[in-house]
């Protein structure tokens, strides 16, 4: 009798849903209960199950108990600050080179070739943008999608230039937005620095929080905050060249990227 399945990823993420939606196409037939999880949240019950994480990853105490009750587990993520605390786990692979979608498709792929939804995905959540404006229409185009398997299946079977024209009206609204949102900046510190940040959910804050740093690229950082529905704080921070936000993140218990970070907190950091 084989084990249950678990498959957690990284919530409210385009990364980590198309992380478990590679999933899900590479094990056709196979029955698995889909998590999303934020940073902050205890796990879910793992005990005998098959456990696959997704583009996330829990702090290393958490791990080590989950995958001393799981039948097995293996985390695939690309988190920098993940990557440190987790060393010398073996059931942790880390890349910084791809993304959780990208790793993802990539392990469980056995060489199959990726689609382009993979690819597409990935150049956004990595800021590259090697497939320019493509890139960028058709991430807009995503964001207006539900966040459902269902909703991916039909995204993945479209020709890719038709899914980017229908996003490049949707991305022109997100950029006259964001000039509109940045124009309410606010300058508080943040870990002892002060710096720009426009109260906004995350729908969308990577990009308004770039168009905020290119407004005032004398600061070192710039972020976004909003209160979610657990009346927690959560911050998302963004820098360009060197300085490394992780840093800024992990101080407040969260984590990331060099240049893209973010945290959760009971209360916000200049009260």
């Amino acid at each position: 009798m084989s084990s249950e399945k678990i498959v957690i990823h990284h919530g409210n993420c385009t990364d980590g849903f198309t992380a478990a939606w590679a999933f899900k196409q590479l094990n056709l037939g196979v029955e698995a209960t889909y998590i999303p999880a934020m940073h902050g949240e205890a796990p879910p019950p793992v005990a005998g199950a098959d456990v696959y994480i997704l583009d996330f990853a829990y702090p290393r105490a958490i791990l080590i108990g989950m995958a001393e009750q799981a039948a097995s587990l293996l985390v695939l993520d690309h988190h920098k600050t993940a990557e440190a605390d987790l060393a010398g786990l073996p059931f942790c692979e880390f890349d910084m080179a791809r993304s959780g979608a990208g790793i993802a498709w990539d392990h469980f792929a056995a060489g199959q070739p990726r689609p382009w939804l993979i690819d597409i995905v990935e150049d956004r959540d990595l800021w590259r943008y090697t497939y320019g404006d493509r890139t960028r229409d058709t991430s807009a185009f995503i964001a207006t999608l539900p966040m459902t398997f269902e909703a991916w299946d039909a995204l993945a079977k479209g020709e890719p230039d038709h899914v980017a024209e229908n996003g490049k009206a949707i991305r022109s609204f997100i950029e006259h937005y964001g000039e509109m949102v940045i124009l309410d900046a606010v300058f508080r510190p943040v870990a002892g620095q002060v710096v720009p940040l426009i109260n906004i959910s995350h729908q969308q804050a990577s990009d308004h929080i770039n168009l905020l740093l290119a407004k005032h690229p004398e600061y070192p950082f710039a972020g976004s905050f909003f209160l979610n529905s657990q009346g927690k704080w959560r911050f998302s921070l963004r820098s360009i060249g060197e300085f490394d936000v992780s840093a800024i993140a992990q101080h407040y218990g969260g984590g990331g990227h060099r240049n893209a970070a973010g945290f959760t907190v009971d209360k916000l950091p200049w009260e």
